[in-house]
């Protein structure tokens, strides 16, 4: 896994774009606040204030909720005009040597780092070599790794 990250890491990093949003850099579900019908706040924010992509923040959500097509489709069409998809490659192989790390290292029995992994193998399997953009191409494409998105 690591040799395809670094791949990616390589062919789409320069993809990146200098940041001028402010960027949370943990936005998942945690830390957001709700109503039961719309998001009312996101907490955890450590000042100082981070600049860099929006779509990043995006992509740290979509890391946790890859496994859910209900979740993952809108993230995933808000990407598709926030970022490119070598952006988005890059983002999501950050997020899964991130996650997979940060889990591996500080739990690695627990029931969460399975999970964390079972996710970086169904991201990876979308954006692995040979480079697959087709996650955010559009309806009716069917991954490396057999789903069929809608």
């Amino acid at each position: 896994m690591l040799a395809a990250l670094r791949r990616i890491g390589e062919n789409c990093g320069p993809a990146v774009p200098p940041g001028v949003d402010f960027t949370h850099f943990d936005f998942q579900f945690l830390n957001l606040l709700s109503d039961g019908h719309a998001i009312t706040g996101v907490i955890d924010v450590n000042p100082p204030p981070l600049c860099g992509d929006r779509a990043f923040d995006l992509v740290t959500l979509l890391f946790y909720v890859y496994d859910t097509d209900e979740l993952r489709r809108p993230i995933l069409a808000r990407l598709s005009g926030l970022a490119s998809r070598p952006a988005v490659r890059a983002y999501l192989a950050h997020m899964v040597l991130r996650q997979v790390e940060w889990s591996v290292r500080h739990h690695p029995g627990a029931p969460a780092t399975r999970h964390h992994l079972r996710l970086a193998r169904l991201i990876m399997g979308d954006i692995g070599e040979p480079a697959q953009e087709h996650y955010l191409l559009g309806p009716g494409i069917t991954t490396s790794s057999g789903r069929r998105r809608r």
